[in-house]
């Protein structure tokens, strides 16, 4: 949940070292974080007593979670690129203009990072946390050339290669 649902804020976690520089972290939806290792808590064996319903419960929601991914897949399985998913029995929401910089409501963080790796075509199930959500991608269109974000993006990404190749000859 949070900021452990993105895979950089992981990747980083495991490689802190106590003591290390606050270093930032470019998320994938484009956000930025910091990660800073105060201490490291050795672990400690708890009483079972005291544990023993946590435990359970999160066992039960685990594989809760688990058969509901399983479930996901296979009804996934079924849908193809013309078919409703009204006829599989599934409430279908459709999302159309989506950019990178959209927002999803209801979705995981890289809900969209992993839908703009999608072909069109594809169908993917993605984990989010208590339920699935099956997503197929139907099409895809190039970006509004007249849209302001995308002509300051453009904007951007040529001052940026300019000020590349300016540095390189410099340098």
């Amino acid at each position: 949940d949070g900021v452990a649902a993105y895979e950089e804020f992981r990747q980083a976690a495991a490689e802190i070292q106590e003591g290390d520089f606050a270093d930032l972290i470019n998320l994938s939806d484009g956000g930025v974080m910091a990660l800073r290792l105060d201490a490291i808590t050795p672990p400690v064996v708890q009483p079972l007593a005291e544990v023993r319903d946590s435990a359970t419960d999160a066992y039960m929601v685990n594989a809760t979670q688990d058969a509901v991914l399983a479930q996901a897949e296979r009804v996934a399985a079924d849908i193809l690129p013309l078919s409703s998913f009204d006829d599989l029995g599934l409430a279908a929401t459709v999302e159309t203009n989506l950019t990178r910089r959209s927002f999803v409501g209801g979705t995981p963080p890289p809900f969209l990072t992993e839908v703009f790796d999608m072909s069109v075509g594809d169908v993917r199930v993605v984990d989010n946390g208590a339920d699935a959500i099956i997503v197929r991608l139907d099409a895809i269109a190039a970006p509004d050339p007249d849209d302001a974000q995308t002509s300051a993006e453009r904007e951007t990404a040529a001052n940026v290669a300019a000020a590349g190749i300016a540095q390189d000859i410099f340098e």
